[in-house]
């Protein structure tokens, strides 16, 4: 075979690559045929292992080790990896020394990256930073460089300088408006925000729902109700951020009605929609609701998404409902986060089954899972109900001694109370004074 047609081959494999053992397999086979140095297929595979690939970024490391001679998208792609990544910031900065030093030109990719990656942190002084760079380099009005500093600037809270880098956009796109926009609702500031929407040369849907979300955060609820009948056209994220947007505000009948409207307009239930109107219920304690809400999951196929099933156990052990509660967590929920084991740990040690959410406490440690904080108050709670006081003892040390976890104000509250309900009040008060 040709090295054309080897090449083709190479990226056609790279372009159905879905994981990071499909990504080595094609390494390997662009190793063995020489062509693992041609520029298509080393961009192709630092991109996919630093981008889009999860769990994949050290491999891209190990990629970015071995080019001689980096060009400033590779560099940019592995900034790129990093910023989007649960990374520290400042690793994303090490790869732009490396560049600077290797007298690599930036470009506005390199500056959009690292802004993200100092915004992901909310690290003014790091945005500040790259801001300076870019502003050293001539990028700093340019589009892409600019919208970016609008959002970074947003996050860390600075509506001022969010506001003079817009301005300095010569010609600011929808994007850069809609980033101006919420860096006022991110501050409360309705009245601008209001202003610059009714200011904008053209809105996209995103417009809209932008300032529904702005609208919903700051508690303006009848005017994201106005706003959302006035919107052209809705999209699954209009529905749910009105959803989740009247549920945290306590108007729980309102989110139902919308929820209940946009299945009426054929919207299908998706992920965010159904975690937000479960949220409504659990505080609502409307069982029936979610019980009806259930039946929606296992239709759509979402009742093996980890956060929505997660908002309909809370539904379930906030109503009382354990045996429901349990049969889901153990039979119908796929992966389980640490949420998910909290959720049934808290729900048994409420309703009277300590011993039943030590059990499990202990099964989730042998899944290698590492506990938190709240996890250890529901256990606590469960062995003060329980009148189990050894194990209440021995919970209490075994949060710092094994996992590290300080214990806060809540925690010795319960220990007092486990004590206090033993009959023990020498030890709660010695307990105390300690």
């Amino acid at each position: 075979m040709s090295d054309s047609r080897h090449l083709q081959c190479l990226l056609s494999s790279l372009s159905r690559c879905r994981s990071l053992v499909h990504l080595q397999q094609t390494h390997a086979l662009a190793s063995k045929t020489g062509l693992d140095t041609d520029p298509l297929v080393a961009g192709k595979l630092l991109l996919l292992s630093a981008a889009i690939l999860p769990d994949a970024l050290d491999y891209a490391r190990r990629l970015f080790s071995v080019v001689p001679s980096p060009d400033p998208f590779m560099y940019n792609t592995l900034i790129r990896g990093v910023s989007d990544s649960d990374e520290p910031p400042h690793h994303a900065f090490l790869f732009y020394s490396r560049m600077c030093r290797q007298s690599v030109p930036p470009d506005s990719f390199t500056f959009a990256f690292l802004l993200k990656a100092a915004a992901n942190s909310k690290s003014l002084v790091l945005g500040r930073q790259v801001h300076s760079h870019a502003v050293r380099h001539g990028l700093d009005a340019h589009l892409f460089v600019g919208t970016t500093l609008v959002s970074m600037y947003a996050v860390c809270g600075r509506v001022a300088s969010a506001r003079k880098a817009f301005d300095d956009i010569p010609q600011p796109n929808v994007v850069a408006w809609n980033a101006i926009i919420n860096a006022h609702f991110r501050v409360d500031d309705v009245t601008n925000a209001e202003r610059l929407f009714d200011q904008m040369p053209w809105r996209n849907l995103t417009s809209w729902n932008v300032m529904l979300a702005g609208y919903t955060g700051a508690g303006e609820l009848e005017a994201a109700r106005t706003l959302f009948r006035d919107m052209p056209q809705k999209d699954p994220v209009s529905w749910s951020t009105m959803i989740i947007g009247f549920a945290s505000h306590g108007h729980f009948d309102d989110a139902f009605g919308f929820f209940r409207q946009s299945l009426r307009e054929g919207l299908r239930p998706n992920e965010v929609s159904l975690t937000g109107v479960l949220s409504a219920c659990s505080q609502a304690g409307a069982f029936e609701t979610g019980k009806i809400l259930h039946g929606h999951m296992k239709k759509s196929g979402l009742s093996t998404i980890t956060a929505v099933a997660n908002a309909l156990l809370s539904v379930y052990a906030r109503c009382g409902r354990i045996q429901m509660a349990s049969q889901l967590f153990d039979r119908e929920m796929g992966k389980k986060s640490i949420v998910s084991w909290t959720s049934m740990i808290a729900a048994l040690a409420m309703h009277g089954h300590g011993d039943k959410a030590i059990k499990l406490f202990n099964e989730m440690e042998e899944h290698g899972l590492k506990p938190d904080g709240v996890i250890f108050i529901s256990l606590l709670y469960a062995c003060s109900h329980s009148g189990l006081v050894e194990q209440g003892y021995h919970f209490f040390h075994r949060m710092e001694d094994v996992y590290g976890i300080k214990h806060s104000i809540e925690h010795y509250g319960c220990m007092v109370d486990l004590y206090g309900r033993a009959g023990l009040l020498d030890a709660a008060y010695d307990f105390v004074c300690v």
